[in-house]
């Protein structure tokens, strides 16, 4: 399979990812380096959506932890959402 692009979010923590995997994959099979393409949003494109998360889905058990590391920020005002039990 020969890939020529990867499109990516603008993230630095993401790109870093992506360029890891590359030269991970390098590391297992003779590749061509593809380009890493990031995707910017205008705020008005329909195809750049934020996950959405409803605490009241969770197990009561459960410790969120999604909520610390959502890079989207989709995971907003969750502690006030769940009265801060978190």
């Amino acid at each position: 399979m020969i890939v020529d692009c990867i499109d990516c979010a603008a993230e630095t923590w993401v790109v870093n990812a992506i360029n890891e995997g590359i030269e991970a994959a390098s590391g297992i099979v003779p590749i061509c380096r593809p380009w890493v393409m990031i995707s910017v949003n205008d705020d008005e494109d329909l195809h750049f959506r934020k996950a959405e998360f409803d605490p009241n889905d969770c197990p009561l058990d459960c410790s969120r932890p999604c909520m610390d590391i959502s890079p989207a920020n989709a995971i907003l005002n969750l502690r006030a959402a769940i009265g801060a039990k978190v």
